[in-house]
């Protein structure tokens, strides 16, 4: 935020857009959130969370769905490989 806005400290409650910035660089910023976080981070969640907080919060909890969406994904890769009777055993110890 501090090089974007050619601030030299920026609080973590600051508000993005009263420091000076504007739609423009809040795109360049959220290119670079994206690129550094590997987030999807929409335009309209950034002007709902214009402050450091706020945003680290949103992108703390898309890292967390995007792992829960992966560990569902790898478990429907692990029942779809099983045979039948695997599946059955598997699903009979899981009860246990």
């Amino acid at each position: 935020w501090c090089e974007l806005l050619g601030l030299t400290q920026v609080g973590r409650h600051d508000n993005f857009f009263e420091l000076g910035g504007h739609s423009l660089m809040a795109v360049q910023l959220i290119n670079r959130i994206q690129s550094d976080f590997l987030v999807n981070v929409p335009i309209s969640a950034f002007f709902r969370s214009p402050t450091i907080f706020e945003l680290s919060e949103f992108i703390l909890s898309a890292q967390t769905e995007m792992s829960e969406d992966t560990e569902i994904d790898e478990i429907k890769k692990l029942i779809d490989s099983m045979s039948p009777e695997e599946l059955a055993l598997f699903l009979k110890e899981g009860s246990n």
